[in-house]
């Protein structure tokens, strides 16, 4: 019996991309690319027509650009959508694209296409297997409200840190997340997520523009400041080292497949029972050693409840296993980090 195979629809005003997208998805024996739309309007009658199980999706279109469309498809007939265009470093664009939630957004190739794309090849495969697993009912936009930063910014104890990993899908819930903090919230937040490092450039540009906190590319050298999110590529892993000056500085080291396990690992060792480890959505293993080692220093865990999240099978084994001390609904998650936080900076005080 042949299983049923995931069904692509493609969205792009470029023959040249439509053909080579295909070429790359239907090498995959999973997957059939069953129609196109060359505009974002004919997109969303494709998608009316053919109800597909994922969308990929351009945004430099004719007639209607991709966000207008990515807009219409959400509301009237949602379905999982992974942006694949060149607009990489525009931040409007890819913030806007992940907040509205789409599964993944992924550069488009540059230079030589056969050569780019068969390098991306593996990746858009596998980004369009998660996507078809999805959960299309969770997938919410992030509504924030415009907010004018008034600095108000805090003056970091050195005792406790924030630590944030998580997976596809995760930077739309970190948008969330993050519009929910005080400008004053008084410890740095290191995230490890998954996100092409070509487009965390300008999303965190973008990002800074509306969240409450200072919101920047992890980079290494970087000195951690209170009131501030720096934010890390999966393609990257972190670790943490103090100066002579007791400041802790960031460092940035090649990824090794655990790239939130390295994070919160080297967190554990430098700041003790301050370390927080909060894996928001997990795909498979990555963060749950992390955690265990911050357990293992007294410090505190954290889990989103898998109820909440869109990959149904997220934090099944964090959760089932006991692993973080506390397992929370996203509704609770902002306010109970405030509290927590707030409580480790006056414990470690005494």
């Amino acid at each position: 019996m042949v299983e049923k195979k995931i069904r692509v629809l493609i969205v792009d005003d470029a023959e040249f991309m439509r053909t080579a997208l295909t070429n790359i998805l239907e090498s995959d024996p999973e997957i059939e690319v069953v129609g196109y739309g060359k505009t974002g309007r004919e997109g969303i009658d494709a998608v009316r027509k053919l109800r597909p199980d994922v969308v990929t999706l351009d945004i430099d279109m004719p007639e209607m650009d991709g966000i207008t469309a990515l807009k219409h498809i959400m509301i009237k007939y949602p379905t999982p959508v992974v942006v694949v265009s060149a607009l990489t470093h525009q931040g409007e664009i890819t913030f806007e694209s992940l907040r509205l939630g789409v599964v993944d957004f992924l550069p488009k190739p540059s230079g030589s296409v056969s050569r780019d794309m068969d390098l991306q090849k593996e990746d858009l495969i596998n980004r369009i297997k998660i996507a078809s697993s999805v959960d299309i009912d969770k997938i919410k936009r992030a509504k924030i409200k415009p907010f004018k930063k008034e600095g108000k910014g805090s003056v970091w104890s050195k005792k406790g840190i924030l630590l944030i990993g998580t997976s596809l899908g995760g930077p739309n819930s970190i948008i969330r997340l993050m519009c929910k903090l005080p400008e004053d919230f008084p410890v740095p937040i290191i995230i490890t997520q998954d996100i092409s490092s070509m487009i965390l450039e300008s999303f965190t540009e973008k990002f800074d523009t509306i969240a409450p906190i200072k919101i920047e590319k992890a980079k290494d050298g970087t000195i951690l400041k209170a009131s501030a999110a720096y934010i890390n590529s999966l393609e990257t892993a972190i670790t943490f080292e103090r100066n002579e000056l007791d400041e802790v500085i960031i460092r940035t080291n090649p990824a090794n497949g655990n790239s939130i396990d390295t994070m919160m690992s080297s967190a554990a060792k430098v700041m003790a029972r301050g370390a927080v480890g909060f894996l928001l959505a997990g795909v498979g293993g990555d963060g749950i050693e992390g955690l265990k080692e911050i357990n293992k220093i007294g410090g505190e865990t954290i889990v989103e409840n898998s109820n909440n999240h869109f990959l149904p099978d997220s934090n099944r084994e964090v959760i089932e296993g006991g692993i973080a001390k506390h397992v929370l609904s996203n509704k609770d998650i902002a306010s109970f980090i405030v509290d927590l936080i707030d409580k480790i900076e006056r414990d470690e005080g005494k």
